[in-house]
């Protein structure tokens, strides 16, 4: 079948009886999703199968949502870097992606760290202009979706963007971002916790 996606991980000294057929999925455009198991047996299989594509990067449809006042970015890479706060904000009938930092927060050598209070009214633009990337208060709009971007002297630039969505409100709690490796090599963004 097309496009779909086939499971069937057996040990060649399992010894598994039971077979089930499962219905074909709706399609995506129905509500549905991509993933069709077709004679699977009943037993560890799924389970092997399950876990191999969530591992993938098969989600289900619905991302977690966490509150945020706070990104964290700890530089574990033989690199300098520079750390932003990312989102893309509707301004004229136009997608605005906005890059925001911190008042002279100067690069993040390696082995620091450096935090961005996504509340405040004090942080600089990189990217996009005030009028489209702030409120009339010269902050993020509450309930932005947010992530973390690591610009690498040198070097490539990591998205910090993750299946959880992270939003800006007053009360919430700190989300740690890391990187490590060299300039090029294993240097991806990774979250070290959440709040």
């Amino acid at each position: 079948m097309p496009g779909a996606a086939m499971a069937s991980v057996i040990a060649p000294d399992m010894h598994l009886p039971k077979t089930k057929r499962f219905p074909r999925p709706l399609p995506p455009s129905e509500g549905g999703i991509t993933v069709h198991f077709q004679d699977i047996r009943c037993g560890i299989a799924p389970t092997i199968a399950f876990v191999t594509l969530a591992l993938l990067g098969v989600s289900s449809a619905h991302a977690k949502t966490v509150e945020a006042s706070s990104l964290q970015y700890k530089n574990n890479g033989a690199y300098s870097a520079e750390f932003y706060v990312e989102y893309n904000r509707e301004y004229e009938g136009e997608t605005v992606t906005c890059q925001l930092y911190r008042k002279n927060s100067g690069m993040v050598e390696t082995g620091k760290s450096t935090s961005i209070d996504i509340r405040r009214s004090d942080l600089e633009i990189e990217k996009g202009s005030r009028k489209a990337c702030l409120t009339d208060s010269g902050t993020i709009p509450l309930k932005t979706e947010v992530w973390g971007r690591v610009k690498i002297e040198f070097g490539e630039n990591q998205k910090c963007r993750k299946d959880t969505k992270i939003v800006v409100t007053r009360s919430g709690g700190e989300v740690k971002y890391r990187t490590g490796g060299t300039t090029y090599n294993n240097n991806r963004c990774k979250v070290s916790s959440w709040p």
